[in-house]
C-alpha cells in the first residue's frame, strides 16, 4: 500500500479520517514492537543477572559470571536508551 493510495479521499472529511486512522494504526505497530521489545530485554537482563550467583558457585567456571553480569548491565542502558526514543 503507498501512500498516496492510503491518504486518498473524496472530501477533506475522509481525508482527514483516513490519515488519523492511519497515523494511528501506524503508532500502534511500533508501540508494540517498542514493547515486546523492551520485555525481552528486560527479562534477558533478570536472567543473566539471575545466574551470577549460580554460576559463581560452580567449580571450574571462571569467566561467565563476569560476562553475565556485564551483559546484563549493557542490557539495561539499552534498554533505557530505547524507552527514551519511544
Amino acid at each position: 500500500m503507498s501512500t498516496k493510495e492510503s491518504y486518498s479521499a473524496r472530501n477533506p472529511n475522509d481525508y482527514l479520517k483516513t490519515r488519523v486512522d492511519f497515523k494511528t494504526e501506524a503508532y500502534r505497530r511500533k508501540g508494540e514492537r517498542y514493547r515486546w521489545s523492551y520485555l525481552i530485554t528486560a527479562a534477558t537482563a533478570a536472567i543473566a543477572a539471575a545466574a551470577v550467583p549460580v554460576l559463581i558457585n560452580l567449580d571450574g567456571v571462571t569467566s561467565c559470571p563476569d560476562v553475565l553480569s556485564t551483559c546484563g548491565g549493557w542490557l539495561d542502558k539499552r534498554s533505557l536508551l530505547t524507552a527514551r526514543r519511544s
